[in-house]
This record gives structure tokens, sequence and C-alpha cells, in this order.
């Protein structure tokens, strides 16, 4: 099924969006690139997924774009590779990480809110051949309060990649 998205307007600067069908392996990171390089910031949201096939709902502030989003083909935006702004390091203020039954991956991640943040985090986990299956995304106060479970290529997570993401965190923890 081809990708749609729905943007409705929710008040004068929040909007909601909801996508579903099949989307390319880094459509979230894309989009979410896409977004933050046009000062639309991600609020809250929801999506599963799939191999290529997802469902998803966000809200989005665009009270600093010049271009509201119900003007943006956000599947165009979705799969076109787009490089993550905001700078290059994350800074988190701690994580947790649970290796659930199915070998798939829970992570909670808890930081300052940061422009360009989910889509350099996507691309984090894409380094160390983690995907995200799904997601939701928690922006109270500005603080991050996100949740990911992930999979590796093959499904489960690698006790390798598991290490190298670990790691990866911890630096990240250690520069907040």
């Amino acid at each position: 099924m081809d990708a749609t998205a729905t943007v409705r307007p929710e008040g004068r600067t929040t909007y909601a969006v909801e996508i579903t069908g099949q989307l390319p392996v880094f459509w979230a990171g894309n989009l979410l690139a896409a977004l933050a390089a046009r000062n639309i910031d991600v609020v809250s949201g929801r999506g599963v997924g799939e191999k290529r096939n997802w469902t998803a709902a966000l809200v989005l502030d665009a009270r600093r774009a010049a271009v509201a989003p119900d003007k943006l083909d956000l599947i165009a935006l979705a799969n076109t590779d787009a490089a993550p702004t905001g700078g290059t390091d994350l800074k988190l203020t701690r994580f947790a990480l649970t290796l659930l039954a199915d070998g798939r991956l829970e992570v909670r991640v808890f930081a300052p809110d940061q422009s360009g943040f989910l889509s350099r985090f996507l691309r984090a986990m894409a380094l160390v051949s983690l995907f995200p299956r799904e997601f939701d995304i928690d922006t109270p106060g500005g603080q991050i309060k996100d949740r990911f479970v992930v999979s590796g290529a093959g499904g489960m997570v690698s006790p390798t990649a598991l290490k190298a993401f670990e790691k990866m965190l911890t630096e990240y923890t250690a520069k907040a």
C-alpha cells in the first residue's frame, strides 16, 4: 500500500499528522530531519511498523516555521534523504535499555529538548544496525521522554549491537 499523510490544524501553530503505508527504512529520520530544518518541532507521537509498513501519528509545533506543515508533502520528505540538523552531539540525561523476550530492545531516553534530536538519535541507532519498530515520543515542558522498540537487521538485537549502542548512549549521557 502506498503511503499517505493527513495533516490537520489543531490550533494556530499545532498540527496533527497521520501517516500510514509502505515507507523506506529511514523514513522517520528523513522526515524528522526535514521538519527540524524547517523549524517544525515534534511535540509527541506514536508509531508502529513492521518491515516497511507503518502507522504513525505525530503532533507538530510550527510556531517558528515559515511554512505550515499542511503545505508540505510529508511523504516526499520521508522518501528523501535528509541530513540531521541541530549539531552532531546528542545530550542525554539518562537512558534505560531492556532486552525483550522476542529479542527486540526497548530503549528509553531522557534529555533536555534539542533541535533535531529525533533525527540524530535515529541515525545513531542505524550506525549500530538498530532500527525502530515502535516509538512513543513525548516532550513535556521541554524535556524529552521517548521510548523506542528496536530490532536488528535480522530481527533480533545482536550482543555486539547492544554493547556498541550502550557504549554510545553512555557517551551521550556524559556530555549532558
